[in-house]
């Protein structure tokens, strides 16, 4: 829960210092070497995020999350097709993980794809609508849609869920 709790929060060196992995049981090992690979991977750490991501995926090998974060890492690896099958094996445990849904339609957005994309972003904001993460992506999706009214209606609700969150800024 603490290294969660620091990389939401953007803590990352203390997140260092003081979460380490180690002869942990498996889900809790997964956990951690999860949280450090994000950490990694949301500071561009990518060498240092890889090993850590890999590994907590094959220490819970049926849990969504470590899946996701590998799928994550291969999206800034533009291997949007090992990304995609990651996010496919992560809704199959989980189909209504707005994680899973939002990053998969984030690739599609990325293939081309801009109504399947569109789709997975609005079951998200179904079940979700304060989701800042789904907002932006929506948004920039309208945009390169040319629907510049409704991409400006995703920012207004950003703007006014957390008027400091830098989503609503982008």
């Amino acid at each position: 829960i603490l290294a969660q709790a620091l990389l939401h929060q953007r803590r990352f060196d203390q997140l260092f210092k003081e979460v380490h992995p180690g002869n942990l049981s498996p889900p809790v090992e997964a956990e951690i070497r999860l949280q450090l690979g994000l950490a990694h991977l949301q500071l561009g750490e990518f060498a240092e995020a890889e090993p850590l991501l890999r590994d907590a995926e094959n220490l819970a090998p049926r849990a969504a999350a470590p899946m996701l974060g590998v799928a994550e890492l291969l999206v800034v690896k533009k291997d949007l097709k090992g990304a995609s099958e990651k996010a496919n094996a992560a809704l199959a445990i989980q189909p209504k993980n707005v994680d899973a849904l939002r990053l998969s339609g984030e690739i599609l957005r990325l293939q081309g794809n801009l109504d399947g994309a569109l789709d997975r972003f609005n079951e998200v904001l179904k079940s979700n609508p304060n989701n800042l993460a789904t907002l932006v992506s929506r948004a920039n999706l309208l945009i390169a849609k040319n629907d510049v009214e409704g991409a400006k209606k995703d920012v207004a609700r950003m703007t006014a869920l957390a008027p400091k969150n830098p989503y609503g800024l982008y």
